[in-house]
């Protein structure tokens, strides 16, 4: 498959990705390169078997809304594993719900995430989900989101798995985004450099994202009033990095969200490197109000805002060849500070 077949396979696949079946039919059934069309098809049918992770569902970018679509398992005053004593439903996903609750042997406020009733019984989705608490639980940084743990909880209905994480109070650069539109450099920056730090921290134990973007990204203000704090979340999808290569080719599942998946992505390949492609896009968003173009030379068309050198780092983080992109988050973010003429004022 040419590179440009590729560049068709991800765009039809990313605007199928959330279309009904009878639309996603009838869109392969109109492209006219049958190699193209059997590729997306077969991406498709692997996201559909992998499903979306329980850690992938942010625990603070619920809408109010889907927490009225159904009666909730718990409710405010009922102490869960003689422990956690609910205080409210935060809100509700295809995956379960979550509340906030108080930890009554630590006193302090955390987020429960409880699985919806239908995954209880299924003994291999509760064995993976307890490699990816186990998988997370191995970053401890600040501008990581911690995972506690992972526990079940005895109901009249039968046992609830249960998840305990860090309880944030912000809001997801998704939803920065959505009210400011597109940010200053000098906006961005302080953003960017906690990413990194946090990716770092990840990427020095070995371990992955493979689903980076602005949902998954939180901003809380911090105590004093004078900055913000950016905590990674939902390493649902994470995996230590030899057991993600360790998987390829078309039986591979297909996991992430498209419009921020690296090219090997879809081939069921995963490196230290996707995760920096998604950067490149997640900043390229930022910068612009808009994820970046399928083609590469549109990204930045005639007179633009973005300097040259945040420029020059989201190509090379959005190269499609892993090869020609940054080898570390940290060389991404070395570019872009290293002789800018206003590199005083992104100095932390």
């Amino acid at each position: 498959m040419t590179g440009g077949q590729w560049e068709q396979v991800k765009q039809v696949f990313e605007e199928l990705a959330e279309a009904s079946p009878e639309r996603q039919n009838e869109r392969l059934a109109s492209l006219p390169d049958g190699l193209v069309a059997a590729e997306v098809k077969r991406l498709l049918a692997n996201l559909t078997e992998a499903g979306a992770g329980f850690l992938s569902e942010p625990a603070q970018d619920f809408h109010a809304a889907s927490a009225a679509k159904r009666e909730p398992k718990f409710h405010p005053g009922e102490l869960l594993g003689g422990r956690f004593h609910i205080i409210r439903l935060i809100g509700s996903g295809g995956m379960g719900e979550v509340y906030e609750a108080e930890d009554r042997q630590l006193g302090t406020k955390i987020a429960v995430k409880s699985l919806a009733a239908q995954w209880n019984a299924d003994r291999e989705v509760e064995r993976r989900f307890r490699r990816e608490v186990h998988t997370a639980r191995q970053i401890t940084h600040p501008n990581v989101c911690r995972v506690y743990d992972i526990f079940t909880h005895h109901t009249p209905a039968g046992e609830a798995l249960l998840i305990t994480m860090e309880l944030l109070d912000g809001e997801t650069l998704a939803a920065r985004l959505r009210r400011v539109r597109r940010m200053t450099v000098k906006e961005a920056w302080p953003l960017l450099r906690q990413l990194v730090a946090g990716l770092e921290a990840a990427h020095q134990s070995g371990i992955i994202h493979r689903d980076l973007k602005p949902a998954n990204l939180m901003i809380c203000s911090c105590a004093t009033g004078s900055d913000e704090r950016l905590a990674i979340m939902d390493f649902g999808l994470a995996r230590p990095e030899q057991r993600s290569d360790a998987s390829r080719g078309s039986q591979s599942l297909l996991l992430g969200t498209p419009a921020y998946m690296a090219p090997e992505q879809f081939l069921g390949e995963a490196g230290i490197r996707s995760d920096i492609y998604s950067i490149g896009v997640i900043l390229h968003e930022m910068l612009s109000g808009a994820k970046p173009p399928h083609n590469a030379s549109k990204l930045f068309p005639g007179e633009h805002a973005i300097p040259r050198r945040w420029q020059r780092a989201i190509q090379t983080s959005l190269a499609a060849d892993p090869a020609r992109r940054f080898q570390s988050a940290s060389e991404m973010l070395a570019e872009i500070r290293h002789e800018c003429w206003w590199s005083k004022l992104l100095r932390p």
